[in-house]
């Protein structure tokens, strides 16, 4: 596994998927992982990849949990794991097309 894939897409695609996330899901809507934890991650030995999986806290909130991946594919168990995101809501920075909570606060941003 190489870890190579063109991940990249277009706003309006991220647009239409966060919104239908968000018509099934309440409460947190994303998180912010600083620059120096993601790099640690991806600096560790043997790292080529990252996996996310998705997880629920003790408050019922989604969260999503980084691991390294090896040339493998397989996860990098006795490594760093990330979680602890900063919630968004309250760190969502200023609202835009991406981190507007409820479908009514997108139609007033476009």
């Amino acid at each position: 596994m190489t870890g190579k894939k063109n991940h990249q897409i277009s706003l309006e695609e991220a647009q239409q998927l966060i919104k239908n996330f968000r018509k099934q899901n309440n409460g947190i809507i994303g998180g912010l992982f600083d620059k120096e934890s993601i790099l640690q991650l991806l600096q560790q030995p043997d790292c080529v990849s990252v996996r996310y999986y998705f997880g629920q806290n003790e408050d019922g909130d989604n969260v999503v949990i980084m691991i390294g991946v090896d040339v493998k594919g397989n996860d990098i168990l006795n490594g760093l794991i990330l979680e602890k995101a900063f919630p968004c809501p309250p760190y969502c920075g200023e609202k835009n097309i991406m981190s507007f909570k409820e479908l009514k606060e997108l139609r007033e941003l476009v």
